[in-house]
């Protein structure tokens, strides 16, 4: 709060005073005593302000928290060292803004008018705690040179033209040089070659900051090395005159060396990877062709298209045969479809579909099955839903395997249950929801890879390669959709599939 300033009368003796209070700030800030911004006041002998100018209110509101200093902004005669003292002085240590210094202010006795006791006339100037600052001189000295001793990089200065004035001791580790080698010398002495030179030169002469910019540099030995520069340009704080740069550079060479290796090692393992695709495929042919004669003659045996077997054995030989042979075409469609997919050979045949459609037509692959294991099965789709733009063997594949999933996970007794409705954000979403034996929920990760079952034990217990959760996955992603499981065991798990709202067509658009 400001001091309150005693009312003026329109008399000579407050003219005398006022007069009196701008020629005492006058003549200090003309001679150049205190900045235009320094605190300056004048007040009567009791204490009462008659004039300050903007500084002291300002420097009063921030040493509010300091007493001492504080004091200094309101002076009384008893701080004289002597009742005849015309003039003195009075410092006091205070915080400014977090930071330490001394509250210095200087006081004189102006008499004016007929007064008994003449005015009290000062003005306050704040400098740095010397002590202090020269403390936080060397801790900042020292956070810098340990810094510079525990990073990676070389730190370096240079003055406008690019020669170096300062090289940490961290440079002799990357180029072999000792740093007073360097001090002297062209930054650019270190490129490998006038090219790169000329490049660095040319960037740091662009007056603007920049980092990590590669250059190729050339060691004591002789040696070629990659560092990163990084640079900023410095200039005086008052003036604004260009001194020079300060930046950092990063040797970068083995780790270069390393990433080229893993590149190699990247490509090699992809081409290996697209050779085993191609191998895959090409093989298609080959295996489907013998197991489809497999399963066309083990059908003609157990129809008995050509007669009687003779022993009724060989009827159920024929059967287990082609149910096998069944089995392993199945496993290796498969296999043959994920191999595809990671060559990115699988094109998908899009075409408007009936969900309620794709829907009863998986429940009936499955029928039979679920039937056999005392499973039921149950549909929830509404008919009001909008067509789907789809591939319809891919998605009628991913529902086939999910439901197979399920019925296969299912106790007798159990229900697997298929639902198809409109999410909160307009996406179609399909699920399987099964009330079988569950995961767990580190598993759920586990079985969307390839070949992987929840736990170990099924893969004993339940038949299949673990493909089908996986594949359904990729051919999903392929239509833009995503695939989520829900899972807790021993009461069951809820696989859904969500196909983006972009792909359904509603009857208005048809």
């Amino acid at each position: 709060m400001k001091p309150r300033l005693k009312p003026s009368a329109q008399d000579a003796v407050t003219r005398e005073r006022n007069d009196l209070a701008e020629a005492f700030a006058r003549v200090l800030l003309s001679d150049g005593l205190v900045g235009s911004q320094a605190p300056v006041f004048f007040q009567e002998p009791d204490g009462t302000m008659i004039w300050a100018n903007d500084g002291y209110y300002g420097l009063a509101a921030l040493l509010a928290n300091a007493p001492a200093a504080q004091r200094l902004l309101h002076p009384g005669y008893d701080d004289a060292p002597d009742g005849e003292s015309q003039s003195w002085t009075a410092s006091a240590r205070a915080a400014l803004n977090g930071r330490a210094v001394i509250v210095r202010a200087s006081y004189a006795k102006l008499a004016y008018g007929a007064r008994r006791k003449p005015a009290l006339a000062g003005f306050v100037q704040v400098a740095p705690d010397e002590a202090d600052h020269l403390r936080e001189l060397a801790v900042a000295r020292e956070r810098a040179n340990d810094i510079m001793r525990l990073a990676s990089d070389w730190v370096w200065e240079t003055d406008p033209d690019g020669v170096l004035t300062f090289a940490s001791d961290r440079v002799q580790r990357g180029t072999g040089y000792h740093p007073q080698e360097l001090l002297g010398a062209p930054l650019m002495r270190l490129a490998a070659g006038n090219q790169a030179g000329e490049a660095l030169l040319a960037r740091l002469m662009t007056l603007a900051p920049f980092r990590d910019y590669p250059v190729q540099a050339r060691a004591k030995d002789g040696s070629e090395r990659t560092f990163l520069f990084s640079a900023v340009p410095v200039f005086e704080p008052e003036g604004g005159r260009h001194t020079g740069f300060r930046g950092t550079a990063n040797d970068v060479t083995g780790l270069s060396e390393r990433e080229q290796s893993i590149l190699a090692a990247k490509e090699a393992a992809e081409q290996a990877n697209r050779a085993k695709a191609q191998f895959l495929s090409n093989m298609s042919h080959e295996l489907r062709t013998p197991l489809n004669a497999i399963i066309g003659f083990s059908d003609m045996m157990t129809g008995a298209v050509h007669g009687p077997l003779g022993a009724a054995a060989y009827g159920q030989y024929a059967t287990d045969i082609n149910s096998s042979a069944r089995h392993l075409l199945a496993i290796i469609n498969d296999i043959l479809e994920v191999a595809k997919i990671e060559a990115g050979r699988l094109a998908l045949v899009e075409e408007e579909t009936s969900v309620g459609d794709l829907c009863s037509i998986a429940l009936k692959l499955v029928q039979e099955r679920a039937e056999q294991r005392g499973v039921q099965l149950r549909c929830e789709a509404p008919a009001n839903l909008p067509n789907v733009v789809i591939d319809q063997r891919a998605m009628r594949q991913v529902l086939l395997n999910l439901l197979s999933n399920a019925v296969k996970f299912t106790k007798p007794g159990g229900e697997v249950t298929l639902r198809a409705q409109l999410a909160m954000d307009g996406d179609l979403m399909l699920q399987v929801c099964d009330t079988g034996i569950g995961m767990r929920e580190d598993d759920l990760n586990r079985v969307l890879q390839p070949f992987v079952q929840g736990e170990a034990e099924l893969g004993r217990k339940f038949e299949g390669t673990g493909l089908g959760l996986s594949l359904s996955k990729q051919l999903i992603e392929l239509h833009g959709g995503r695939l989520g499981i829900v899972s807790k065991p021993d009461f069951g798990t809820t696989v859904s599939v969500y196909l983006p709202a972009r792909r359904l067509v509603y009857a208005a658009a048809r």
